[in-house]
């Protein structure tokens, strides 16, 4: 036992766990449901265009000004955004162009040696997005909410930031990695120390206090400020990522139990009608069939599930 134990840690530690690397890149442009990756390119080109607006909202009747730019919130935000913007810009790069080539049945049954950087930069920001989105909501109507009514632009900032990327895991079929903890860590740990840079050049926040947060006043608080840090690095970071991982692991077990449902259905269709007719497209997969043909594909159906689920949990 202690060295299965011992192996299963190695495995995890591996440094390609922790890289930017898919097998199949197309994952990150596809709702799981769909074959086709148009839907999926409409709903993050909706979602992008909705948080562009957002922000430029918040910036323009927020009593912030340019200091804005100072609360971890609205990098969170920003940061969101961008990642709908270039999975919106990816999505359709897809459609446009690897369709038109004839590549993605290609990609569809090969590996993919390396991933374009789009699609690097995309799996960056989601992984950012994913988890500092979810901590600036907890730290928000934990810590800082005062019990007064909030305005709209507040909500979408610290709640439906939140909705929209368990969201988005929730129906792309985008991979999620613990190890990918790593890079919301530094991204807490850079926005922690403008915060110190901040304070040491005298800045201050809208009602000019000198400190962003009342959490992270180094001059009357520091111990506070201290422990503040140490929670949200060392708790928060591994904590909400593991929740999020919990939904991928969720949406796998669905599309799983979708894909069989679907296979034993379109079964009981063949076996009655001996063929099925075209447009059967349930869980991603083309159920169109003959007798023959549908017992094939439900075995690679499943094959391809069952490697789904050892690759996720080798590498999560």
């Amino acid at each position: 036992m202690p060295r299965k134990i011992w192996a299963t840690c190695r495995r995890w530690m591996m440094l390609k766990n922790f890289k930017l690397h898919h097998d199949r890149p197309k994952d990150f442009v596809h709702f799981w449901l769909f074959p086709s990756s148009l839907p999926y390119a409409i709903f993050v080109t909706g979602v992008s265009v909705y948080t562009v607006v957002m922000g430029l909202v918040s910036g323009f009747l927020s009593v912030y000004g340019v200091k804005i730019f100072i609360w971890l919130t609205y990098w969170s935000f920003f940061t969101l955004t961008a990642r709908f913007i270039v999975t919106a810009v990816n999505a359709w790069r897809y459609i446009v162009f690897t369709r038109r080539s004839h590549r993605a049945a290609n990609q569809a049954t090969s590996h993919c040696p390396d991933m374009p950087v789009l699609y690097k930069i995309q799996w960056l920001l989601q992984n950012m997005s994913n988890c500092s989105a979810v901590i600036v909501a907890g730290l928000y109507w934990i810590v800082l909410y005062s019990g007064q009514p909030d305005t709209f632009i507040s909500i979408n900032s610290h709640a439906l930031n939140s909705v929209l990327v368990i969201v988005d895991v929730m129906v792309s079929r985008a991979p999620v990695r613990v190890q990918h903890l790593v890079y919301t860590f530094l991204f807490m740990l850079v926005f922690t120390i403008f915060t110190v840079v901040y304070w040491a050049a005298g800045g201050t926040n809208h009602k000019g206090q000198h400190y962003i947060y009342s959490t992270l006043d180094y001059t009357h608080k520091p111990w506070l400020a201290v422990a503040m840090i140490a929670g949200v690095l060392l708790i928060a970071v591994p904590l909400v990522q593991i929740i999020v991982y919990g939904f991928f692991r969720l949406r796998i077990c669905i599309e799983g139990l979708s894909s069989s449902f679907a296979a034993r259905t379109t079964q009981k269709s063949c076996n009655g009608e001996n063929r099925c007719g075209p447009g059967h497209t349930v869980g991603g997969l083309d159920l169109r069939c003959s007798n023959a043909m549908h017992n094939k594909d439900r075995e690679a159906g499943a094959r391809r599930w069952l490697l789904l689920r050892r690759h996720t949990w080798r590498q999560g």
